[in-house]
């Protein structure tokens, strides 16, 4: 048991997420983690994001997924998923029928925006993206703390929003997607814990995440470097 604790392989761990990272990277880090280490307790909190933070410090959890940027310099962070963001809109709407969409395009509509002060960074990020396009986005809706809840004001016919393209997993009704052409509206999830703590079994979680992380970037790109990969021509 001692040599087991001492490679991370037994004791517990109190893992933090926030509600967006369920919908694509938690799932498999989750079943990777269960499948090499079944000895160790798992503990999962849901935390809003501008909790995150504060239940490290408090350790509540050891752990914890949420966007980037972290501010917290006792808070060590690494980048486990980037995302674009992909514009979710009412399925009647207009724009419902075009292939992909361009910021400008987006200049004159309604938006429903994630809580400024719940989900800062996305909030922040948006904020940005819409900026860069010369435009601020006019929010009819900026108080909603869940994305799945955001999903359900865009189903009303209330606004549309820019969203962490995993989100596209929820299948919600009512809602269609479209990708952006602006390369630049991408949205970074990361991992944090406490600095300095030197627990084998947070070892052990980091570990699995970094490769899990590692494998579904590359998973990713593969499609893309095809793409760009000329085709021979033969010659006849």
């Amino acid at each position: 048991m001692a040599r087991e604790a001492d490679q991370g392989e037994l004791g517990r761990l109190s893992l933090g997420f926030i509600p967006a990272a369920s919908n694509d990277l938690l799932p498999e880090v989750l079943r990777e983690f269960r499948r090499r280490f079944p000895k160790v307790e798992l503990y999962m909190h849901e935390l809003m994001p501008d909790r995150v933070v504060q239940s490290l410090h408090d350790r509540r959890v050891d752990v914890s997924f949420l966007f980037l940027p972290c501010e917290d310099q006792d808070v060590p962070c690494k980048v486990v998923s980037r995302e674009p963001l992909v514009v979710a809109l009412p399925e009647t709407h207009p724009l419902a029928s075009e292939p992909k969409l361009e910021m400008r395009d987006l200049a004159n509509e309604d938006f429903v925006l994630p809580a400024r002060y719940s989900t800062p960074s996305l909030y922040g990020k948006i904020v940005e993206v819409c900026h860069r396009s010369g435009f601020l986005p006019n929010a009819v809706q900026e108080e909603v703390g869940l994305m799945q809840t955001v999903l359900g004001v865009v189903a009303g016919g209330l606004g549309i929003a820019l969203v962490p393209a995993s989100l596209r997993n929820l299948n919600r009704r009512g809602v269609v997607y479209k990708e952006l052409r602006n390369p630049e509206a991408v949205v970074e999830m990361g991992v944090v814990w406490r600095r300095g703590d030197n627990s084998p079994v947070l070892a052990s979680f980091l570990r699995v995440v970094g490769e899990v992380s590692e494998r579904k970037i590359k998973e990713q790109a593969e499609p893309e470097n095809r793409l760009e990969q000329p085709h021979n021509v033969s010659q006849g």
